[in-house]
């Protein structure tokens, strides 16, 4: 039987049937149409993997995920996921990821878009946002009241399918941590890179940004979860060939140890950035994951012997 397009049959008489095997596989292929495009601060433009294309390669990695608690409410849509690798009962790896959406953040994020103007790749404004005034708790309030019911349809629409929502954000947290991928939505990242700038302007110090791959297309390698992804050493300081994991976030060091990494910050803490930086660079590094094992116990030995003098 010959094959038309769109994976159906041709019968010979003019009505073609479709084709499941060849439906499906059409379904399931990753193409050019499962990645996007996000501006990052660092890197400039970056293709970014969809929900989908991480969920295709979870799979690939043996990745299996089941909701714990999941709802929506007037107020808000909830999930608690659990994703592991390896038999459930013993896992090789595991992790849980919580999201919560609030309606009214999700409202006031629609108003903000709205009346923000609509700019090209110049920063040229090509349309103006919708015209507001300030309402009594200082927030904007769109004054038009088709531009209102725009913002109610909008959000009656997030409403609607926001435990699904909920659902597919958490597994999707649990798949990236799983991967060892990037789990941050790119706004969160962009707002802790300005966090970063400001404390660090406010010290009159400089951010140093390593540069990094313009794309994630990476599957995840074997059968097994992948190599976590971060920024490349510099030139001259050691591989970074070691994972450690912080507060739930995962880092990749030269070979310092979790525990040492928090002496280190929490010696920072009381000493300030400058004595910390002083004794880093006395052993040829910039940063403190740039530290070997052995490394960091020197530092940590001479931080304390800087403390020790405060006592």
């Amino acid at each position: 039987m010959s094959m038309g397009q769109n994976g159906k049959a041709n019968t010979g008489n003019g009505v073609p049937t479709l084709d499941p095997a060849e439906q499906l596989r059409k379904e399931i292929e990753i193409s050019d149409r499962d990645f996007y495009a996000v501006y990052d601060r660092r890197h400039g433009k970056r293709l970014i993997p969809s929900a989908r294309v991480y969920n295709n390669w979870a799979k690939e990695a043996g990745i299996k995920t089941r909701i714990i608690e999941a709802g929506c409410d007037a107020d808000k849509a909830w999930a608690h996921v659990k994703g592991w690798i390896g038999p459930e009962a013993n896992p090789v790896l595991q992790r849980e990821a919580r999201v919560t959406i609030v309606w009214k953040t999700e409202c006031e994020d629609l108003i903000w878009n709205a009346i923000a103007p609509k700019t090209d790749q110049r920063g040229q404004v090509v349309k103006a946002g919708k015209p507001y005034t300030i309402g009594p708790d200082g927030y904007p309030v769109l004054t038009e009241s088709s531009n209102q019911l725009a913002i109610i349809q909008q959000l009656s629409r997030l409403k609607r399918f926001g435990e699904r929502t909920a659902v597919t954000k958490a597994e999707a947290i649990v798949e990236k941590k799983l991967l060892g991928v990037e789990y941050r939505e790119p706004e969160e990242i962009t707002h802790e890179q300005r966090e970063t700038e400001a404390v660090a302007a406010a010290n009159g110090e400089t951010v140093q940004e390593a540069a990094g791959s313009t794309s994630e297309r990476k599957p995840p390698a074997g059968n097994g979860a992948a190599a976590p992804m971060g920024d490349p050493p510099r030139p001259g300081s050691q591989p970074l060939n070691t994972v450690v994991e912080i507060n739930g976030k995962r880092l990749r060091t030269a070979g310092i140890q979790a525990d040492q990494l928090e002496a280190i910050w929490a010696a920072a803490e009381r000493l300030g950035k400058g004595p910390v930086a002083e004794v880093l660079k006395a052993l040829g590094v910039e940063k403190s994951v740039h530290l070997s094992r052995e490394k960091a116990g020197q530092v940590l030995a001479k931080l304390n012997e800087r403390l020790s003098r405060l006592r």
